[in-house]
């Protein structure tokens, strides 16, 4: 019967994963002897459980940067230590094989703990061996939207493009295959695989030989190669265009618990938009995700504003509250908070008008920072790819490390003195090394006129706009905020988490006049039903009113607008399987406007029938004039 080892690699204690195939090793070894006391019951259950990447020969001490190809090295040149397997191959210490044959997922298993995890897994040793020897080699494939952009979304472009150049030079085999694989959807992440030992040997050749002349063209002093995963997968496709035979395995990951830290600036005017963007954080954690949350202020907030925010901490048993006084103006803090936090490495800084739209550990987790000082949201459409890069607002994922290392703040001081933006300051002190979120992290709202998206649309309608809000973990509201704003594209989302808050503080300060004006202002855009019905061919009308299985679509109008909306819409009655019905009388309420289904009853996330329905916000709005017009808190 032939061998096989996959090694899963450890940086630190967790559920040990463990048999004649499984074969947890220690990577970085050598750089925890150095860092970590000898007695420091962390690195005594790695020490004592597994084996390390620093015996032989080895590039133990290089972890940092080479990530767990550190095992892979070791493996490479000390492969008889490992029993000279006919099979070798790698998963990580938190993400697994699932070994259900030809499926492309990510599967969500939390339960490594249970005994019966590795049936989960669909795992056995004589099931693993019985496959391998079916086929010539095995890896995992997952999805993303373009393997090249997925790339810039987080790290370099100047990384990928000199690998991809050394490939080239040193494997011009590999050449057209690597432009052919970095333009698809579908490949291989996180360096899984199981090889036979000759394939492995070549495999190992090819990606050090590659990174080692990485290594002597880049600057690699404070670079992960993050381009070691597409380097493998362009080593894997190549073998697929031989016609060799493979086997592809979904992957478990399994999240372990985390704390996010995430700072916010306080005054006394926005005490009550924060108390929202936290509680909707805290509402949409997943189980195993907390949150240190740090309050930057100044002389205006209390001894009872900060008791009020505490009992955040003792309805959430997830939260924590901790309070930064700062002598600087708000606008200056991001400048300053990693001073303040000298043991966090990486932190978010939000501002009131964010929320969360899901749970914000996988925002944190994947929005990288490794390759720069700080990532934030773009000026204009600039995107990673741009040479000179800038940031816009004040949102960002802050990589704290690297601002106290290059002495940000103490390099601020003097543009702080001179009154500059915090803005220009980190464009100016951080150059070329800023970085953008990527599209599918962040929905930007707060559009001047963002209730002027159309209501009917052959392409999109306002419940459209919603939906794909709610594929992404952030909402972040612009100028309109959404107290203000009620009837904007997105304001409901923001609503929907006020009214779940405590109501610690008093609603936002809010001009009534100006709130009342751009409400009927609004609302006499969304009424427009039929200047917009003219302005479309009568059938696209019909493609928003058709979907099946739901319930009738009521339109409110005014008296003006009635006659020919009936005329237009009863029209395509039969077609539209009566779809819709008509309300003739009078919208008396001017906050009733049409749009969708409050986000809270939808029936599910990533669901995509999402149907127009113009109940308008009748809850909402309801709940939101309340505190308008003072509704005492």
């Amino acid at each position: 019967m032939k061998t096989a080892k996959l090694l899963i690699c450890y940086h630190k204690p967790d559920i040990l994963l463990k048999d004649e195939i499984m074969t947890p090793i220690h990577v970085g070894r050598a750089n925890a002897k150095k860092d970590m006391k000898p007695d420091d019951p962390k690195l005594k259950w790695l020490l004592d459980n597994m084996i390390g990447d620093d015996t032989g020969e080895n590039i133990s001490l290089l972890n940092r940067t080479y990530n767990e190809l550190t095992a892979l090295y070791w493996a490479w040149k000390n492969y008889d230590k490992l029993g000279d397997p006919d099979y070798i191959g790698l998963m990580h210490y938190r993400r697994h094989f699932v070994f259900n044959e030809g499926e492309i997922k990510v599967y969500e298993i939390p339960d490594m703990e249970s005994e019966h995890y590795f049936e989960a897994l669909n795992y056995s040793p004589e099931k693993l061996i019985k496959d391998l020897e079916s086929c010539d080699f095995a890896c995992h494939l997952g999805k993303v939207d373009g393997i090249y952009k997925h790339y810039l979304a987080n790290h370099r472009i100047e990384d990928m493009e000199l690998a991809l150049k050394i490939l080239k030079e040193k494997y011009p085999k590999y050449a057209k295959y690597a432009d052919e694989y970095m333009r698809q959807d579908v490949g291989n992440f996180c360096n899984m695989f199981i090889f036979p030992k000759k394939m492995f040997f070549e495999y190992c050749k090819y990606i050090f030989d590659i990174l080692e002349e990485f290594r002597r063209r880049a600057d690699i002093s404070e670079k992960r190669f993050f381009v070691s995963e597409r380097l493998t997968g362009i080593f894997i496709y190549e073998k697929m265009k031989e016609g060799l035979k493979y086997k592809v395995y979904p992957i478990n990951f399994v999240c372990e618990k985390i704390n996010i830290p995430i700072a916010y600036p306080i005054n006394k005017d926005n005490l009550f938009a924060t108390e929202v963007s936290i509680v909707s954080a805290l509402e949409r954690a997943k189980k195993g995700t907390s949150f240190t949350f740090y309050l930057m202020h100044g002389g205006d907030i209390t001894d009872k504003d900060k008791q009020k925010l505490n009992k955040l901490s003792e309805l959430y048993d997830i939260c924590k509250i901790e309070f930064i006084s700062s002598d600087l103006e708000q606008k200056y803090y991001p400048l300053e908070i990693s001073e303040h936090l000298p043991n966090v490495k990486k932190l978010i800084y939000f501002n009131e008008k964010t929320i969360a739209m899901h749970d914000l550990g996988e925002f944190y987790r994947t929005c990288s920072v490794d390759d720069y000082y700080i990532s934030g949201l773009p000026e204009d459409v600039a995107t990673n790819v741009s040479a000179d890069r800038k940031l816009s607002n004040d949102i960002f994922v802050i990589n704290a490390d690297r601002f106290r290392k290059h002495e940000i703040y103490d390099k601020a001081k003097p543009f702080i003195d001179s009154n500059k933006s915090p803005v220009n300051i980190l464009n100016l002190l951080c150059e070329d090394q800023i970085g953008y979120f990527a599209e599918w992290f962040i929905t930007g709202a707060g559009k001047v006129k963002e209730y002027d998206l159309p209501i009917f649309s052959k392409y999109k309608n306002r419940g459209q706009y919603q939906l794909e809000a709610t594929w992404r973990p952030v909402l972040y509201f612009g100028e309109n905020e959404p107290w203000a704003n009620i009837q904007g594209v997105y304001s409901n989302f923001w609503w929907n988490y006020a009214v779940k808050a405590p109501l610690l503080f008093k609603f936002p300060h809010v001009d009534i006049n100006s709130a009342v004006k751009q409400l009927d202002d609004q609302q006499k855009e969304l009424n427009r039903i039929g200047e917009i019905n003219r302005k479309m061919r009568e059938d696209d009308l019909i493609i928003p009113l058709s979907v099946p299985n739901v319930d009738p679509l009521t339109v409110y109008v005014d008296n003006d607008h009635a006659a020919e909306a009936e005329k237009l819409i009863v029209s395509k009655e039969k077609a539209a399987d009566k779809a819709v019905e008509i309300t003739n009388e009078t919208v008396k309420n001017k906050y009733i406007a049409i749009g969708t289904e409050e986000y809270g009853n939808l029936s599910a996330f990533g669901k995509a029938k999402i149907y127009l329905k113009t109940y308008g916000f009748k809850l909402t709005v309801r709940r939101a004039t309340e505190k308008l017009f003072g509704k005492k808190n």
